[in-house]
């Protein structure tokens, strides 16, 4: 049975590898592959605590994701929201959807007109 998350935090980080940084040839590197952003699905490979498909024992607070365009790689269970695939089904088709209570959706930005005019005849002035 598959199963799926929702990326849970604005900006979700995505390893390569289930830790953070490896040794190279430089020194300690970083494994940062993507970002997932707030919103996007990805299904879940394996989960936290579980042991991925080449073998390699996970820790509880790490799951092995893939995503939407067919990233793999490595998230922390606390950037991920855990659905069914039902869940998901109601949750993907939705035109809109409320991330956060201080969203402010305009059908156009607001143009402070006067602000501009004056602005603009104040320096249209100074080049004369």
């Amino acid at each position: 049975m598959m199963q799926y998350a929702i990326f849970a935090r604005s900006v979700v980080t995505i390893y390569d590898l289930p830790q953070t940084t490896k040794q190279s040839e430089a020194g300690l590197v970083s494994t940062i592959g993507d970002e997932g952003l707030y919103g996007q699905a990805c299904q879940v490979r394996t989960a936290p605590g579980g042991v991925t498909a080449e073998g390699v024992p996970l820790s509880p607070e790490v799951a092995e994701v893939v995503t939407f365009y067919g990233y793999h790689g490595f998230v922390r269970r606390d950037a991920l929201k855990f659905v069914s695939e039902d869940a998901l089904r109601d949750y993907l088709p939705q035109p809109l959807v409320l991330v956060g209570r201080a969203t402010d959706v305009l059908s156009l930005p607001k143009v402070h007109y006067q602000i501009m005019d004056h602005c603009f005849h104040q320096h249209h002035n100074q080049d004369q």
